[in-house]
């Protein structure tokens, strides 16, 4: 906690950051509002629902220049490849530099592109929802009880982006969506913290 207060550290990352180019800094900043990792579909997403349109070239390109910059690092590859911030710390720092109404709207945006590829409709987030789609197909097919798990998991951090966009009914309906999955799946504990 020391750390993050910091206001040397916190000019360091800043500084960091202000040799990349302004779209890359937006990118990062809406990466930090989606979490500490995410993929290139949710991040393409949120990102055209702002009205910027990003093109998977265009976005491959500053998502290379902040893995270069050490800000982020692929986690997977592949179609729909994973990133995560490589320190906590910088993400933290990015996600407070955002004024409070800022994080709000990010985090109304990015529920709502995690909702639908939660409930798994392909309509809305076009390409992103079908690429979720197709891994939660693939994935009830190898192992339909990790599906299950991963369900309630994923309706449990739409909720959380609900809850801090300040939308606490969607909030609740999501949190009670993945209790039903969890208790589907027979992981009871975590249905009770759902429910709870």
């Amino acid at each position: 906690q020391v750390l993050q207060d910091s206001d040397i550290l916190q000019k360091l990352v800043l500084s960091n950051l202000e040799r990349l180019s302004e779209a890359q800094r937006e990118i990062a900043r809406i990466a930090s509002v989606i979490g500490s990792d995410f993929r290139i579909s949710e991040l393409q997403a949120v990102a055209n629902s702002l009205g910027s349109e990003v093109d998977p070239v265009t976005l491959s390109s500053h998502l290379r220049g902040l893995t270069e910059a050490q800000i982020l690092a692929m986690r997977s590859s592949g179609v729909d490849a994973r990133y995560a911030f490589q320190q906590s710390l910088v993400r933290d720092v990015l996600y407070h530099t955002l004024s409070f109404e800022r994080r709000r709207s990010l985090h109304g945006r990015v529920a709502q592109v995690l909702s639908t590829a939660a409930e798994g409709n392909v309509e809305g987030t076009g390409a992103a929802a079908q690429r979720s789609a197709v891994h939660n197909r693939i994935a009830a097919f190898l192992e339909p009880e990790a599906l299950k798990q991963n369900k309630a998991q994923q309706f449990e951090r739409v909720a959380d982006h609900f809850e801090l966009a300040g939308e606490y009914l969607p909030a609740g309906q999501h949190l009670l969506a993945g209790a039903q999955h969890a208790r589907t799946s027979l992981d009871f504990d975590h249905a009770a913290k759902l429910y709870q």
